[in-house]
């Protein structure tokens, strides 16, 4: 299978797996834990909630995100949160995504049905990814879509669905690995990874750290990258003290965050 088809073929497969999200009204977030509290109450013939214990995408992420959208309505920096505490900063938050690029569609589209086209767009470059990097370590072309299917549709993947911020973190391990697997035409130039494309493998993940939906999830597939590089026999610190600066530099947004709260 090309990979043009696969690409259709795999949007048609999400399509069908988020029917009752994209179709038929429903939306991919626990909006009935709200019923848990006053002055909410439940339906007639509801007696409770389906599940109690995944109210992290509605009492945070999704509080987020609708802080996030009220910022920038009001022309300001969406880096303060005045309703946590006496004040908490909104960008320093672990999971809280602020500058991930692919947020523009909580800003862009209605909240309730944002998370649908979020999740299924996640879900569909996962997929992409995957056969990406099958493809550059010589699978076939229907072994590929059989693997980007599969992952595309795993249950690592599916139990990130409740944290949008560990979906958008974890699809991105397939590319890495494509870029460690071969030549990069974006940054290498030329066939085979050297050590400039090694190089800029790095300043590229340095940057994908500082807007990484998930600290704490980023970290795996950088681990995975690192020890694919050892293990070609290429060091991820190739282009000397430039990398180490870089890093830093992107870095700082996040650690400064940190550095507030703990001191």
């Amino acid at each position: 299978m090309t990979f043009p088809r696969f690409a259709i073929f795999l949007a048609i497969v999400l399509a069908v797996w988020f029917w009752p999200s994209i179709f038929g009204g429903k939306v991919l977030l626990p909006t009935d834990l709200t019923w848990q509290y006053p002055p909410q109450t439940p339906p007639a013939g509801v007696t409770g909630v389906h599940n109690s214990l995944i109210g992290d995408m509605l009492y945070e992420n999704y509080a987020w995100k609708t802080l996030l959208r009220r910022c920038l309505a009001d022309g300001e920096w969406p880096l303060w949160n005045p309703y946590a505490f006496c004040g908490h900063p909104l960008y320093a938050t672990g999971q809280a995504s602020t500058f991930y690029p692919l947020n523009i569609i909580f800003v862009l589209a209605p909240l309730p049905q944002a998370y649908m086209i979020y999740t299924v767009l996640h879900l569909w470059l996962a997929g992409v990814f995957q056969y990406l990097f099958l493809r550059r370590i010589g699978v076939s072309p229907f072994g590929c879509a059989i693997g980007g299917v599969v992952f595309a549709m795993c249950g690592f993947l599916a139990m990130q669905l409740i944290w949008p911020m560990l979906l958008g973190s974890a699809i991105w391990l397939p590319l890495m690995l494509w870029w460690i697997a071969g030549d990069c035409p974006l940054f290498a130039g030329k066939q085979g990874t050297s050590r400039s494309a090694a190089g800029s493998d790095e300043e590229q993940e340095s940057a994908k750290r500082g807007l990484s939906p998930s600290p704490t999830v980023s970290p795996s597939p950088t681990e995975t990258r690192e020890n694919q590089l050892i293990k070609r026999g290429l060091s991820p610190f190739s282009s000397g003290w430039r990398i180490g600066v870089g890093a830093v530099i992107f870095a700082m947004p996040v650690l400064s965050g940190f550095f507030e709260i703990a001191f």
